[in-house]
């Protein structure tokens, strides 16, 4: 007997994600992940060029380490975006629940490279919305399984730079729609993306078999 995992077995443990009000702190983004092809953070830093354009106080805040790190750090002095981006490297996971604490909502600009590579769904999605925060994503592989467009954050398409610079717009320019969407991500997670969910699910199984 084998079971396969899929993306809806990947889990979260909710009790370390918790208490974020993206209604109640100023335009502020976070992105984590590594500064990988198939992140396409360089696609992020473009994307807030243009929301900057449209709301001077928003900042985006950007976690980890990778081979595009210094070529998004040339394109953020090319585009004088210093004041406006923060490359912080990476972190420890209580350093980023603390800059969740302080995030209107999460982004990640995920696409599939020329290669063929692709993320099939990154935990830190869930770890946002387990948080109370939204998230601007793109439609990609795995992400809208968990990101539910319209309801739980705001998805656009890979390699649409304007979509995405749109979405964190409105959310910047809104702090109800980050809360109603932020309330929704909890609540999906919560019911749908647990540990405890996952535990149980195994549990089933198991007792099936034997």
């Amino acid at each position: 007997f084998f079971h396969i995992f899929t993306k809806s077995d990947i889990r979260v443990n909710v009790g370390k994600f918790e208490g974020g009000s993206p209604e109640a702190v100023p335009p502020k983004f976070v992105a984590v992940g590594r500064f990988v092809e198939k992140k396409a953070p360089h696609l992020t830093v473009l994307a807030f060029h243009k929301v900057i354009q449209q709301v001077p106080t928003a900042h985006l805040t950007m976690i980890g380490d990778g081979p595009l790190l210094e070529a998004c750090r040339q394109i953020i002095f090319a585009l004088n975006l210093e004041d406006h981006i923060s490359l912080l490297g990476t972190r420890k996971p209580d350093e980023i629940v603390q800059e969740f604490h302080g995030a209107r909502a999460f982004v990640q600009h995920s696409l599939r490279t020329s290669s063929g590579d692709s993320e099939s769904l990154g935990i830190v999605f869930l770890e946002a919305g387990a948080m109370g925060l939204p998230s601007v994503g793109t439609k990609h592989d795995g992400i809208p399984e968990v990101i539910v467009d319209g309801k739980t954050g705001l998805l656009a398409e890979d390699g649409n730079i304007d979509q995405c610079a749109n979405h964190m717009i409105a959310i910047a320019k809104d702090p109800e729609l980050a809360k109603t969407l932020g309330d929704a991500a909890r609540d999906r997670i919560t019911s749908q993306f647990t540990e405890e969910k996952s535990l149980a699910n195994l549990h089933n199984i198991l007792t099936k078999v034997v």
